[in-house]
């Protein structure tokens, strides 16, 4: 109710980036040079919204109780994929 599906789909598209943080915290995992390049055209594409995206899409750098959730969300998910990713390995 109180995240826009653009502010939402924003904050889904920060899972990759989430997801190679906790890979290298937990797996000791490292990213190629193509996946370097992956993630930059990710990150210079994710802060495109911050500053030109409209007003009450994207509300700037604000982080309200329901993006937080969201976020926590995310990183509990994808923790929950790492952990099975060690156990199949």
């Amino acid at each position: 109710k109180e995240l826009s599906c653009n502010r939402m789909a924003f904050l889904f598209n920060l899972g990759p980036f989430i997801a190679a943080l906790l890979s290298y915290m937990f797996l000791k995992e490292r990213l190629s040079k193509q996946q370097w390049l992956g993630m930059s055209i990710g990150c210079a594409a994710s802060i495109w919204p911050l500053f030109y995206g409209s007003r009450e899409c994207m509300q700037g750098l604000h982080v309200s109780i329901a993006d937080a959730i969201l976020i926590a969300a995310m990183i509990i998910n994808f923790y929950g994929l790492l952990i099975k990713k060690k156990l199949l390995t």
